[in-house]
């Protein structure tokens, strides 16, 4: 593309072959959305969020290691509660509904030890807990 840029002089087929590459780009990136989903958007967690907190009759939902999780209102038709490491490890929120992600987990010992055993359902790079 570069040597018919500048040694040929030709401006019209350079165009062409960009263009036709960042089209096909685009075409092989929207085949890949499906599988990218839960890792993009907050409706499949919060389906599920909604989901097992009908099952379990709880109305609140805790958030641990989220960031920009007050979007998550629009799916869940309610306000989340952030939550800090110390409500969740001292068990401050027995019986309630926590979303927390893998990182999270990964880096602190004590949530880890603490959710070991808990019911747990994952989505994407999250979890959602039931304490």
């Amino acid at each position: 593309v570069l040597y018919l840029l500048f040694f040929k002089k030709q401006l019209q087929r350079p165009v062409r072959v960009m263009a036709a590459g960042v089209l096909l780009t685009v075409f092989v990136a929207g085949l890949a959305m499906p599988q990218l989903n839960p890792y993009l958007g907050w409706s499949r967690l919060c389906e599920k969020a909604s989901a097992v907190a009908s099952e379990k009759r709880t109305t609140d939902y805790y958030v641990y290691g989220i960031s920009r999780a007050e979007s998550m209102d629009v799916f869940l038709k309610k306000d989340v509660i952030f939550a800090d490491k110390e409500e969740i490890v001292k068990n401050k929120l027995d019986g309630q509904l926590l979303l927390i992600s893998d990182k999270a987990i990964k880096k602190d010992e004590d949530i880890r030890s603490f959710l070991f055993g808990k019911e747990q359902y994952a989505v994407g790079k999250y979890l959602v807990v039931a304490l």
